[in-house]
């Protein structure tokens, strides 16, 4: 009955007195256990298996079971013996990739809708197509294994960015304490010791007089540093309003990242590299033989902002970008927006619908982006045409990202710097 002097047996041929025996011998062994130590031949899905038409739990001890115990123990092992001799071949699935390959009908994987079985009177046959599916899902689960890291990457790049980001949009208790420190420095001027780098002064309009450390430009004189504090935070609310735009786009790249998460991992071959694809688009992953892209994944071939946590706009990068942007991408009712008489960006308001026309604070903002995305990035009141994508066209033999454009009007605005 035992293949060796090991102690192991062929589940075939034992019987229930030996079984017992081993209760007896070997009281404090769980049973999980039991059936890897002493039957050889048990592969990972024969012992799932065998344990799943057993009916005992894996971490039940052998002094707890019964001599009743062992004679189901050896009516499973019989049956399965009977199985397998019927020489039928069976390869499971579960979302259209190879799970194992069993001469035994697997009951636990049957009995679990998530899975499929395919039948094969020839063994030779079985064992040639789940070797080939087996390189497939193989092939699969590294690019599963691709998309997830970068995934993750993204993910956590983007959490970061967010949390600094919220740190800089927080800033009126900064501002505030900037110029109490610009207040203490001129109240006690006369104490400061010219060139000091560091000073520690009483706060004299708290009730508590707790100490302020101030750190000083060493360079300069006091007034010098004051003024330094006073002025430090005085386009705060250009500065919030920025932080708020980026936080917006990371956050909404970020639900991205994060559906694509959950998709990847119940996605079958072909869902799959359309994730994989869309990856590459996203320049999350890099893939120097990927087909290129169709219009509707031309989003990612550009910088994306989101304003007011609605309205997403399109910034080309260059000029072969932009004539990208606007007359491959664009839908031609989609606002055009260009810094006017000098080199920029394409600026794109994309609009859902025909109808859905964003608001005037939204157009001011994306005219300011245009600004800023263009050789008068650095200029006052900069003139910037709007249009609808419809009245921009290209001109002839002109260098990428030259148009011709109608019905335009002007919109004076300072430039909204995001960098």
């Amino acid at each position: 009955l035992t293949n060796d002097d090991s102690g192991r047996f062929d589940f075939r041929t034992v019987n229930a007195q030996i079984i017992s025996d081993r209760f007896t011998q070997e009281p404090n062994q769980k049973f999980s256990y039991f059936l890897k130590r002493h039957f050889y031949a048990l592969t990972a899905s024969l012992h799932k298996e065998l344990m799943f038409r057993i009916k005992i739990d894996s971490d039940t001890l052998l002094k707890n079971l019964t001599a009743d115990d062992a004679e189901r123990i050896v009516f499973v092992f019989q049956q399965a013996r009977r199985e397998l001799q019927e020489a039928i071949a069976r390869i499971y699935f579960k979302n259209s990739l190879v799970v194992v390959l069993s001469l035994l009908p697997l009951q636990y994987l049957e009995r679990n809708s998530d899975f499929q079985v395919e039948t094969f009177n020839s063994l030779n046959k079985s064992w040639w197509k789940f070797i080939s599916l087996a390189k497939d899902r193989e092939k699969n689960e590294r690019l599963r294994l691709q998309c997830r890291t970068g995934l993750n990457k993204r993910k956590k790049y983007l959490q970061q960015s967010i949390k600094k980001m919220q740190a800089v949009e927080d800033m009126q208790l900064r501002k505030e304490t900037a110029e109490l420190k610009g207040n203490l420095l001129l109240t006690f001027k006369q104490d400061i010791r010219a060139g000091s780098s560091e000073v520690v002064l009483e706060n004299i309009f708290s009730k508590s007089l707790e100490k302020i450390t101030i750190k000083l430009n060493p360079a300069k004189s006091v007034v010098e540093n004051a003024n330094h504090y006073f002025t430090k935070y005085k386009n705060m609310d250009r500065q919030k309003k920025v932080a708020h735009i980026k936080i917006t786009t990371l956050q909404k790249e970020l639900d991205e990242v994060e559906l694509l998460n959950m998709d990847l991992e119940r996605a079958r071959p072909v869902r799959l590299a359309a994730i994989y694809k869309q990856l590459v688009q996203m320049k999350i992953l890099q893939d120097a033989h990927s087909p290129n892209a169709n219009v509707n994944d031309l989003k990612y071939a550009f910088k994306r902002l989101i304003l007011d946590e609605e309205w997403d706009i399109y910034i080309g990068k260059n000029g072969q970008n932009n004539d990208l942007l606007t007359f491959e991408f664009a839908h031609k009712w989609d606002l055009w927006l260009h810094a006017q008489g000098v080199p920029g960006s394409h600026i794109i308001i994309h609009l859902p619908r025909k109808d859905f026309h964003p608001p005037q604070a939204i157009i001011e903002q994306a005219a300011q982006i245009a600004a800023s995305n263009s050789k008068a990035r650095f200029s006052s009141s900069v003139p910037v045409i709007l249009t609808e994508v419809r009245f921009v066209s290209r001109i002839r033999k002109a260098l990428p990202g030259t148009v011709n454009v109608r019905n335009e009007q002007i919109l004076f605005v300072d430039p909204l710097h995001l960098n």
